[in-house]
């Protein structure tokens, strides 16, 4: 029983870590493609800081320790929009699709209400949102196809 006992704990500890680390390696990736930036600057719609997080006026600074903190509390805000019993790689690209493009369509949540037989349709969707004024922007393109590649 003592054994049983230890190896379930270990399982949990461990499950507990994989999830932890998948998590730090999305936070870490979303850095690499957002960059930072201690200064606001204009983002196609609102003023951005730190790794691409809405500042709050066009004057803002921010250092790299507020800058991860707030990335963390917006990541979590929208991960609470997301459906937690999707698969994570699935879950982080729509994060990051929200993240960077704001919230998802209607069409997409309704391909996701039946994730596993529109997994082909959900991929194609994510890797259409790479445009900006309808032409294709090939940072974005490279993002899409990143987070698609994961799932």
């Amino acid at each position: 029983m003592k054994k049983l006992l230890i190896f379930a704990a270990i399982v949990a500890l461990f499950l507990y870590l994989k999830k932890y680390f998948s998590f730090e390696a999305f936070i870490s990736k979303i850095k690499d493609f957002e960059g930072f930036s201690p200064v606001a600057y204009w983002d196609v719609n609102a003023y951005r800081y730190g790794h691409g997080t809405p500042a709050p006026s066009k004057d803002a600074t921010i250092d790299k320790i507020q800058a991860d903190l707030k990335l963390r509390e917006f990541i979590s805000n929208i991960e609470n929009d997301i459906d937690s019993s999707l698969p994570a790689p699935l879950r982080y690209a729509l994060i990051d699709l929200q993240f960077n493009s704001g919230p998802l369509s209607s069409k997409l949540k309704v391909l996701l209400k039946d994730y596993q037989k529109n997994l082909s349709k959900i991929k194609d969707y994510i890797l259409s949102i790479n445009t900006s004024k309808g032409v294709p922007v090939a940072s974005l393109t490279k993002r899409r196809e990143y987070f698609v590649s994961q799932i």
